[in-house]
């Protein structure tokens, strides 16, 4: 269970990060885009990031 855990987290990883790197790039370069859509799509991926690992992160702790 934990292996499969680590590599959800991984690939999580992997977009949050891509979603935070498009996030600077538009608030360093003041980008604005005619569909701002953009930006709220990535805030929303680094939300359910939050959620959904902050609820495993409990679950864990309540397993110990």
């Amino acid at each position: 269970l934990m292996s499969r855990l680590i590599g959800f987290l991984q690939d999580d990883l992997k977009e949050i990060e891509k979603s935070f790197e498009h996030i600077k790039e538009m608030i360093d370069n003041k980008v604005y885009y005619e569909d701002s859509k953009n930006i709220y799509k990535h805030i929303e991926t680094l939300e359910q990031f939050f959620s959904y690992w902050r609820q495993h992160s409990n679950k864990l702790e309540e397993q110990d």
